[in-house]
């Protein structure tokens, strides 16, 4: 139940809201955009020394993280220039492949016994490695196997005649 479409509604709906908010711009404004990005690095932070209820951590992210995301995708200021720093834009690049990698190295971690301050104090560098490991032996030779070999059109459109009678 816990995947349910209906129990992530609220998500949902704060998508939906961010969509009317497109009119209206208002990650053009530095100010709610810094209060935004604090706001979403205290709870996370907040999260990693006192237990929140999971409902909590994803209500907050989800209203948040729109708001910052859109003002680094289309303002102008410090936080768009320091999340355009070569370090936090390779993170971007192997974002995915941390998304892969850290939830089976956060349940390896807290079946081998750690707490859960623990297991994040050591899964952050082994996740970090994990994803810079599969990136350099798993997706670069792929993309250059891709970029070799080409792309077929296994699937061709064909001409038809149709008879309309």
């Amino acid at each position: 139940m816990k995947f349910s479409p209906l129990t992530q509604a609220g998500a949902l709906l704060i998508g939906c809201a961010t969509a009317f908010l497109v009119e209206k711009r208002p990650w053009q404004s530095r100010t709610a955009a810094y209060i935004a990005g604090g706001a979403l690095a205290a709870v996370i932070i907040f999260a990693c020394f006192v237990d929140l209820p999971y409902v909590v951590l994803k209500i907050a992210v989800a209203a948040l993280m729109p708001l910052v995301l859109l003002h680094l995708a289309f303002g102008q200021s410090l936080m768009v220039r320091l999340f355009s720093v070569r370090p936090v834009v390779y993170i971007g690049l192997i974002s995915y492949a941390i998304y892969l990698w850290h939830y089976p190295i956060l349940q390896a971690l807290h079946h081998s016994g750690f707490g859960l301050r623990g297991s994040a104090v050591v899964a952050v560098p082994l996740t970090l490695a994990a994803a810079v490991a599969s990136q350099y032996l798993v997706e670069r030779p792929f993309n250059k196997l891709k970029d070799r070999i080409g792309t077929r059109n296994l699937a061709r459109p064909t001409r038809t005649l149709v008879n309309v009678s």
